[in-house]
């Protein structure tokens, strides 16, 4: 590594004549270009859905394609009312429901399941050789019994044994179509229908109440997709002006009302991400201005910084509102990291030409500041961006997408600090001229560290680093999603309303099939893999849960039953007519169920948006969606069920998590490795010298080693918010490894340790910025976010430390041992 200290030719005389020619016609074209990202910024959309985290061609992905363009139902929206009055939650459920029909967007609505439809038509779920054995025993009785009672009529035969219609109730329990229809009614007996007390606050059967009556649901289907961030804030704002309107003058004091369901949790995440990224904005200005105006003098420095900052920034935002698409939740902060991360070019360019231009003329100042730094700058741009281009080298969507952009704003906002600084500085300076670089206090000593500091220094980093890279296996990987959302607040209402959805409050995984039979097929085999079922009750509902095949043969044999009975009724001892009246109303069914029979409810639940039946199915799971380890296995389930049964998509939402999880954990090995490889690579082809690039290196792998202890004994795991810090730390980490040995290293002479303290101020004084940017995102609500700046501080700083403490120590004992060779060998030894 060469520290050049003459002139290697006029290229940077020809890059300042030609920008400087006409500076303003360079700062004009280039502030044309930040305006036309400025007004292309507000076009970029954020897109906070989880699905958006995954790259194109998911299997999990095209499955939720194909149910939003098939099924409209799989998001209902929930209006919560929670009291202890169980009449008034009741009273106020049935008005928010005649409000919410009356709203053009519902396409469904409903605050109780009726069960009538299906008690009337019980026995047609009963399998027909079940039906027609009881009715030949029912007719074996009657003719027995008609005998018996006539004189001309003598039994031959033994007395047959009444019928068994208890076995009626005993068949029906034990079927899964209507165990699935008991829990979607909140259970109870499907033929005798106990209604229950609502006065005294017991749930009725159907009624979308919990069992005591301080809570119930209102459940809408609405036209519009939950995920379309526009039309959820719509949908929202209007399900709470109805609870508002429908809220009674005499409200009971502990009354809470709530929209709930997706539409609701997705239009609150997204106005949680972008309160997140303007409040971050916000301070992160406040924190990099503070921090330059400690280093700088005046707002000349500002604006030598701020332009070129702005134009690349400005370029990004053009970029990605033309070419990317809605960013996801974690590439959402690209623009931030730009600004924390773009700076740093500048401050390097303003501290040395503040220094030097206090010794020559400004031309030659700018000059000489280019031959001086551009080698460390581009070296810098090159590492940070080949360590966030490391990110796009794995499956994970959300992270290649920051990986890419951030790696195309770096490199535009190195170009334009290299062309613009010229200019600017011309056009400033002949404003006025003052010094740029404010005079600290005191100085940095020449003969820090001292030989015998230096090896302690180096031996405790050397101690600290090792023992931190043996404790990067003990750091974990954050697995529930809930830590990573906005912090639940207690006093929010109409959160625990599960027990009010009787049954369908479990994450339900959509089946949508090419035809009906394909559907019942894969319905079939999967009650056969679960007997038991996944979850208990409700956990498999397809068409035939309603509609039941074969019910010409059901209703033949129905037939035959009810004349047989009707009949048996004036012969029946007390115990078979208990029996009759107990099945005597579900005997009275006479007609097939069709699909347009169904109430609407189940009908619209089970439609495709052309209004066709016999296609879609719901699967019901348990377990928590944001627990990653189990969506991980449902994932891996759903895998497993797509390849048995061809015929039939799965689409789940929690799915989606397990996929993110999976992928993440796959990618971040190869990430990390591919960003270290793809510093050190392109260190060393700039310094052409494996000493200078083990020299360099070291002072990033003691910080990583630092940061996974710290991480490791403060329990901070990684997530797939905050794996994006770790290839920003490695960047700023060689690069203020960079500046400092390059200006401190001299081929075959003695270290310039003069130019230590301009060097360390400028590492300083960027990185600082780098972490302004990233700690602020510690304020966040998201926990993602704020998880992201909390582990940007720590990797920061350890960075920090790393390159202004044990790195000048490393370089003292390199000067130590080239001394010690010069005393031997009489000759200078090459330095890297």
């Amino acid at each position: 590594m060469t520290r050049t200290d003459a002139p290697t030719g006029d290229w940077a005389r020809r890059l300042v004549s030609v920008t400087t020619s006409r500076p303003w016609v360079v700062i004009g074209a280039a502030l044309l270009l930040a305006a036309a990202g400025a007004v292309a910024a507000p076009l970029v959309e954020v897109d906070a859905r989880l699905e958006a985290l995954l790259p194109e061609g998911t299997p999990q992905l095209e499955a939720l394609a194909e149910a939003r363009r098939r099924y409209g139902a799989e998001a209902p929206l929930y209006l919560v009312v929670r009291s202890s009055e169980p009449a008034v939650n009741r009273r106020l459920a049935r008005s928010l429901l005649d409000r919410a029909r009356r709203w053009p967007e519902v396409v469904w609505a409903i605050a109780a399941r009726d069960p009538s439809f299906f008690r009337d038509r019980a026995l047609l779920y009963l399998d027909a050789q079940v039906l027609e054995d009881i009715a030949v025993a029912a007719e074996e009785r009657l003719e027995w019994e008609r005998c018996e009672r006539s004189p001309l009529c003598a039994n031959v035969v033994d007395e047959p044994p009444v019928p068994d219609l208890g076995r009626v109730e005993r068949e029906l329990e034990a079927l899964p179509e209507v165990r699935t229809l008991r829990e979607l009614m909140g259970g109870g007996d499907l033929l005798a229908l106990d209604a229950g007390s609502a006065e005294q606050g017991a749930r009725t059967m159907g009624e979308l109440c919990s069992p005591d009556g301080t809570v119930c649901v209102v459940q809408l289907v609405l036209r519009g997709d939950p995920d379309d961030a526009r039309y959820a804030r719509q949908a929202v704002a209007e399900a709470r002006a109805i609870l508002s309107a429908a809220t009674p003058a005499d409200a009971p004091a502990d009354l809470s009302l709530a929209v709930r369901g997706r539409y609701g949790r997705y239009a609150t995440e997204q106005d949680a991400v972008e309160r997140d990224l303007g409040r971050v904005a916000a301070i992160t200005a406040v924190l990099v201005f503070l921090v330059l105006l400690a280093q700088f003098r005046g707002l000349r420095a500002l604006a030598l910084l701020a332009v070129p900052l702005a134009v690349g920034a400005g370029l990004t935002a053009l970029a990605v509102a033309l070419f990317a698409g809605p960013l996801n939740v974690v590439s959402a902060a690209t623009l931030v990291i730009l600004f924390g991360v773009g700076v740093d070019f500048g401050i390097h360019l303003v501290t040395c030409y503040g220094g030097l231009r206090e010794r020559m003329d400004a031309r030659l100042a700018i000059e000489e500041t280019l031959r001086s730094l551009l080698p460390s700058l581009v070296l810098a741009a090159v590492t940070t961006s080949a360590a966030f281009a490391a990110l796009a080298a794995g499956r994970f969507a959300g992270l290649g997408q920051v990986g890419i952009l951030c790696a195309l704003g770096i490199a535009l906002t190195f170009v334009s600090f290299v062309l613009l600084f010229p200019p600017l500085v011309i056009v400033t300076e002949r404003a006025a001229y003052a010094p740029l670089v404010r005079r600290w206090g005191g100085a940095w000593p020449a003969s820090w560290p001292r030989p015998n500091a230096a090896l302690a220094i180096l031996a405790v980093g050397a101690v600290a680093g090792v023992l931190g890279l043996s404790a990067v296996g003990a750091v974990e990987f954050e697995y529930d999603l809930r830590e990573l959302g906005p912090e639940p607040d207690g006093r929010v209402p109409g959160t625990g309303y599960g027990d009010a959805l009787l049954g369908t409050a479990r994450s339900p995984t959509l089946m949508l099939a090419d035809d009906p039979a394909a559907l019942e097929r894969a319905a079939e085999g999967l009650r056969r893999m679960y007997p038991d079922g996944l979850v208990r009750g409700a956990w498999l509902i397809t068409p035939e849960t309603f509609v039941p095949p074969d019910q010409e043969r059901r209703l033949r044999a129905i037939a035959r039953l009810r004349a047989t009975v009707q009949e048996a009724e004036r012969f029946a001892d007390d115990g078979w007519r208990e029996r009759i009246v107990r099945v005597r109303g579900a005997l009275a069914v006479e007609t097939p169920i069709g699909p347009d029979d169904l109430p609407p409810w189940v009908r619209q639940s089970l439609s495709e948006r052309d209004g066709s039946f016999g296609t879609i199915g719901i699967v019901y799971e348990g377990g928590s969606t944001s627990d990653a380890r189990r969506m991980e296995l449902r994932a891996e389930r759903l895998r497993q069920w797509q390849q048995r049964f061809p015929g039939v998509r799965f689409a789940s939402q929690g799915a989606v998590l397990g996929e993110i999880t999976s992928q993440l954990r796959a990618d971040t090995p190869r990430i990390v490795g591919l960003a270290l490889a793809a510093l050190l690579v392109a260190t060393w082809a700039v310094g052409r010298s494996f000493r200078s690039t083990a020299i360099v290196a070291a002072p990033v792998l003691l910080a990583t080693g630092v940061t996974a202890a710290i991480m490791s004994l403060a329990g901070i795991r990684v997530n797939l918010y905050n794996l994006v810090i770790l290839p920003l730390a490695f960047g700023v980490g060689v690069d203020g490894a960079v500046y400092v040995t390059f200006r401190i290293l001299r081929s075959g002479a003695p270290l310039a340790w003069e130019d230590l303290p301009g060097t360390a101020r400028a590492v300083l004084g960027s990185t600082l910025t780098t972490l302004a940017a990233f700690g602020s995102l510690a304020l966040s609500e998201s926990r993602g976010l704020a998880s992201l700046g909390q582990l940007a501080i720590i990797a920061l700083l350890a960075t920090l430390l790393a390159n202004l403490v044990w790195l000048p120590a490393l370089l003292r004992r390199i000067e130590r041992a080239r001394g010690s060779s010069h005393g031997r060998n009489g000759s200078h030894r090459r330095a890297p």
